[in-house]
């Protein structure tokens, strides 16, 4: 059916970027809105992150062994909405690859809050308070 062969096709490219079953299976029952993106917006996330040095082959298992809730919010997160735009978002703050790719890392949830009505205004009152990375 066509549904068997989306989810084949999901499943497939976790595969291909190193998952075990058992992995994809977590993440699947942790993050079911998976199954309602295209492989493709899949695979495209997964390349994203490990092109940024936020999901690397080196910190795959890592990341899934350790963070298994940090790395279901990074597949979960919307391209267009909150990754491409959070990650730009920090780097014109000054921030370098690694910097944002640590930060994310450590704090994935970050890609699910709103630029706008959270993020900007949260760093605008730290600068307003005098806090400044400069």
């Amino acid at each position: 059916s066509s549904l068997e062969n989306d989810l084949q096709s999901k499943v497939q490219t976790l595969l291909e970027w190193g998952f075990d079953n058992s992995q994809i299976l977590k993440i699947l029952i942790r993050e079911p809105m998976l199954l309602s993106s295209s492989s493709d917006r899949l695979n495209y996330r997964l390349s994203f992150l490990n092109k940024r040095g936020i999901l690397t082959e080196s910190n795959l298992c890592q990341s899934i062994q350790l963070t298994d809730a940090k790395l279901e919010v990074l597949l979960g997160c919307s391209n267009e909405t909150t990754l491409e735009p959070v990650v730009q978002w920090l780097m014109d703050l000054g921030l370098d690859d690694s910097v944002v790719a640590k930060v994310i890392a450590r704090f994935p949830k970050l890609l699910s809050l709103s630029l706008e009505d959270n993020l900007k205004p949260t760093v605008q009152w730290l600068k307003d308070l005098g806090m400044d990375a400069s």
